[in-house]
């Protein structure tokens, strides 16, 4: 059985649609604190089980490059 391997990317907007679906206002925080949430082993630092936003961030900057997502740090995002 071969195990699905998804990038963190996938993971972001998958949390990304999930802050959507509850109404929410998708700002930086919340989207770190819902991937933490939902991705801790994916979204923490190495040695210790903390949040890691820079995994996010450089992955935003990338999604925002290719038109996957519209927003910013200040605003909030927004699927597209």
């Amino acid at each position: 059985m071969s195990k699905i391997s998804f990038t963190q990317i996938d993971l972001i907007l998958f949390c990304l649609l999930k802050v959507e679906k509850l109404n929410e206002d998708c700002t930086f925080e919340r989207l770190v604190y819902e991937c933490f949430t939902s991705f801790p082993e994916r979204f923490s630092f190495f040695t210790y089980r903390f949040p890691d936003s820079i995994k996010l961030d450089r992955q935003l900057r990338t999604m925002r490059k290719t038109g996957l997502i519209a927003g910013n740090n200040k605003f909030g995002f927004k699927l597209t």
